[in-house]
């Protein structure tokens, strides 16, 4: 396996472990009824959020591999797109 391959392979990794808590977390939210379960479900995700923030890192450490193993660059205007909304997704906080 080459490099590429690898990084495509985490690329896709991360994409797909950041999608699925991300959709998931208004609904986990939502599911409290009491005080306690609203305590319990805040617990989850704020630890979620913290695997959101590690998996966009790794998206975006991997994206940048691959656009340098490609050299594509910056010359895409949806990479550059694509750059910032992965970068105020991983500084906004949840």
């Amino acid at each position: 396996m080459g490099l590429f391959s690898v990084l495509l392979v985490l690329h896709i990794s991360a994409s797909i472990a950041i999608i699925g808590p991300a959709f998931l977390m208004p609904f986990i939210r939502r599911s409290a009824r009491t005080v306690g379960q609203m305590q319990f479900t805040l617990g989850i995700t704020t630890k979620l959020a913290i695997l959101l923030k590690i998996g966009g890192v790794v998206l975006g450490i991997t994206g940048v591999g691959l656009m340098i193993t490609t050299k594509m660059g910056l010359s895409q205007i949806w990479l550059n797109v694509s750059i910032l909304l992965s970068l105020l997704m991983v500084v906004k906080p949840f």
